[in-house]
């Protein structure tokens, strides 16, 4: 069992390391990145994760936007008629349970609420959000990777687990 000690460190320093290796002269960030994060994963080491709110807002056109790359688990979602409507018009969302949520059509909706008898709904796959509104805007509380400046993960600065990921790649 590898403990976290609450320090990170981002992989984007693992990769300078490999991606200056002489043995990985064929090797691309690509590749070396899905290798570390393989590698994470088998010897079981935890990654760093953060509460996060998007911002700005998701923009649902049609019934769906793009989920955050870094998302974790959804913890909750409000919706937003537009975008700069403050915390006091948003209305909470709740998960969908109805199994054809994602065939529904409701374009006739001049309010976020109308659908669905005022029940505002969404459904979460392959990294899209789909609402029970066709357009406005969301705001999704989540748990996600923490992640450096350039969408790195931050994994635990553990000696022992830097070296692993290094020579597994390799």
């Amino acid at each position: 069992i590898i403990m976290y000690n609450g320090q990170t460190v981002s992989l984007k320093r693992i990769l300078f390391n490999i991606m200056n290796h002489p043995l990985a002269r064929d090797l691309t960030y690509e590749i070396a990145a899905g290798f570390a994060i393989e590698a994470l994963e088998l010897i079981g080491s935890p990654l760093a994760y953060e509460n996060k709110v998007t911002d700005p807002k998701l923009k649902i056109v049609g019934h769906k936007a793009l989920l955050p790359s870094s998302i974790i688990t959804i913890r909750g979602v409000r919706a937003f008629q537009n975008k700069d409507d403050n915390e006091s018009k948003a209305i909470q969302m709740t998960h969908a349970t109805d199994i054809y949520h994602d065939s529904l059509k409701c374009n006739d909706c001049n309010e976020c609420n109308d659908c669905l008898g005022g029940e505002v709904t969404y459904t979460t796959s392959s990294g899209v959000i789909t609402t029970s509104f066709s357009d406005g805007y969301v705001e999704m509380a989540y748990q996600g990777l923490m992640e450096d400046e350039d969408g790195f993960p931050l994994i635990p600065k553990n000696p022992k687990v830097l070296l692993a990921v290094e020579y597994y790649v390799l």
